[in-house]
């Protein structure tokens, strides 16, 4: 969250509201507590309470139809309306390679690390209907992925 706050304040149209949980038990009260304050859109950072919460999350949005940005594109699914990130099937199939390489006889310190090869710029179509903002042919001509469902 750090990260997120520094890189935030190199733009001063953007104000950071942020709330303090403890467990996934509380995460809509929170969610429900910033979309009350006036927030123009959810950002989420990686975190295991508020994706093992997320339907709380989605369900606090969408009272006020707040758009939710992240980096699990496995959660354009589930309600976000726009993700940027790795696609974990990819980082899957490059485990593949790797193990492949070491089945076939190759010494594991000879192998070098290997990044994510992908990343995943998708965007919900059916979020961005329920809450009523038009995404522009531009930026969706860009995404890698478009759910529609």
């Amino acid at each position: 969250m750090d990260l997120l706050k520094k890189a935030l304040s190199f733009n001063k149209e953007i104000t950071f509201v942020g709330a303090t949980i403890s467990g996934s038990s509380e995460v809509y009260q929170a969610a429900l507590s910033l979309v009350n304050k006036g927030i123009d859109a959810f950002v989420l950072t990686p975190d295991h309470i508020v994706d093992s919460a997320f339907d709380s999350i989605v369900k606090a949005a969408r009272t006020r139809k707040k758009p939710i940005f992240m980096n699990d594109v496995e959660r354009l699914k589930d309600g976000a309306l726009v993700a940027y990130g790795y696609d974990y099937s990819i980082s899957g199939v490059q485990a593949a390679h790797l193990v492949d390489r070491v089945v076939r006889g190759e010494t594991i310190t000879n192998i070098p690390f290997e990044k994510y090869s992908k990343a995943t710029f998708g965007i919900n179509m059916k979020v961005a209907k329920e809450i009523g903002i038009a995404v522009p042919s531009d930026l969706l001509s860009r995404a890698t992925f478009v759910y529609k469902q």
